[in-house]
């Protein structure tokens, strides 16, 4: 398979994130179990385009977006921070908003940059993709149904 292009992905990650109720899964996810959404949305991806990723390969890339998620972690309390200060200022909290926006399209070429070194194995659309327990241990998730279900909302 050729590499994943960063507008490519950009364009899957938004039309995935605003459907249904996948913003509010995903965002619960990253609160609650900090589960990285752009990672999360790879996932979705992988299983959209029956490719598999090993726990090697998601520590790998995990790994290569260290300092992108400590600098959004920062931002996104900065930005939550200033949702709660009163007098509230729209301006101020939409430019911190497009900041990490920002942020997060810089992670996801990070993302690729990794993933795109990989090999990744195709498989058949009826197999059960290895990408989702992988991303499951990733995170310690076995067994928090909770945390399952809101995978799955993603994912399909």
């Amino acid at each position: 398979m050729s590499e994943l292009s960063v507008q490519d992905f950009w364009d899957f990650t938004v039309k995935r994130y605003s459907a249904g109720g996948n913003m509010q899964a995903c965002l619960e996810l990253q609160n609650e179990y900090g589960v990285n959404v752009n990672l999360l949305l790879l996932l979705s991806w992988c299983v959209a385009n029956q490719l598999t990723l090993t726990l090697v390969d998601w520590r790998a890339i995990h790994n290569a977006i260290k300092q992108s998620e400590q600098a959004l972690t920062i931002h996104r309390s900065k930005r939550r921070s200033e949702k709660n200060k009163v007098p509230f200022n729209s301006g101020r909290y939409q430019q911190l908003k497009e900041q990490e926006l920002m942020l997060e399209r810089t992670q996801q070429i990070d993302i690729l940059a990794q993933f795109n070194q990989q090999t990744h194995l195709s498989i058949e659309p009826d197999q059960v993709n290895g990408s989702i327990p992988a991303f499951i241990n990733l995170y310690n998730l076995r067994g928090k149904t909770d945390a399952l279900n809101l995978i799955a909302t993603v994912i399909n």
